[in-house]
């Protein structure tokens, strides 16, 4: 490992690796990628964990405050034979959560309203001004440009507060787990996928430098440079994750930190041409 990461230090600046990689297979690149993909999968997995664990308990409690303030003490919801009822006689509103932020008018103020005797029609969720109506018959749920209807099939079940809470309360214990096991490797997928559309993109800017090196006259070959450019992607992707939560990472970042170090790695060529890398 300490060889590996010697050799990410030197993917930002090292000549003498560029020059090596250069008459090498691109698949040893690619290869290198993919072991760099892992570890900062890891890296930023236990970051998320670490994460995860603090908020988490924060989480619990606005949850079950919610619960606690949000749902009547009372309310007994049936559903049986795929038939809501309540033991309300008029419709329960359950508003969004209070998150200490200014709501956005265009928002629904409510986040559910059980109306068993409401008809299955997105009429009823403007007048309950929500995000989810549960009538007699389905469940609607608002999406960005219409509505989904969720009939209750051969669902039978009780709800209370308290079967609520510990519904949600097993919920959240099988979502800590499945998080757990999950988030390292969705996040070396991701970096995988990423890195794949990447690479296509290194075509155009291997190409884009041969040109350019072209009129330059420095003698550099286009299998050589895009040799080299996967080698670049990787000191891109490391400051891809860096600038992620700064919100100024993308594709543009990745080709002008590419094109940089393939300039400053290849300055001195034409200066020099008894190091250039031609086979």
């Amino acid at each position: 490992m300490k060889n590996f990461f010697r050799i990410v230090k030197e993917t930002f600046y090292s000549k003498t690796l560029y020059t090596k990689v250069s008459r090498e297979s691109a698949w040893n690149g690619v290869g290198f990628l993919v072991k760099l993909s892992v570890v900062i999968g890891v890296v930023l997995g236990l970051i998320a964990m670490i994460v995860g664990f603090l908020f988490l308990p924060r989480l619990k409690h606005a949850v079950a405050t919610y619960i606690a303030t949000g749902y009547p003490d009372a309310l007994v919801v049936t559903i049986k034979d795929g038939t809501l009822t309540t033991n309300s006689t008029t419709p329960v509103i359950i508003p969004v959560p209070d998150l200490g932020k200014k709501k956005d008018t265009d928002q629904p103020a409510n986040l559910l309203v059980i109306a068993p005797d409401e008809s299955a029609d997105i009429s009823v969720l403007n007048k309950y001004n929500t995000t989810a109506v549960a009538t007699g018959k389905a469940l609607l749920i608002q999406t960005t440009s219409d509505f989904r209807v969720y009939p209750y099939g051969k669902l039978n079940t009780i709800i209370t507060k308290e079967s609520l809470g510990t519904s949600i309360a097993s919920a959240e214990k099988m979502g800590a787990k499945i998080f757990l096991i999950a988030i390292i490797p969705v996040i070396i997928l991701t970096l995988l996928v990423i890195i794949c559309s990447k690479l296509i993109g290194l075509f155009v800017i291997a190409f884009i430098l041969w040109i350019i090196f072209k009129i330059m006259k420095t003698p550099h070959s286009y299998k050589q440079l895009y040799r080299q450019v996967v080698y670049a992607l990787a000191p891109a992707l490391v400051i891809d994750c860096i600038a992620l939560p700064l919100g100024f990472s993308g594709t543009m970042l990745t080709s002008a930190i590419v094109i940089i170090i393939l300039f400053v790695v290849n300055r001195d060529y034409q200066k020099n041409p008894e190091t250039s890398t031609i086979e």
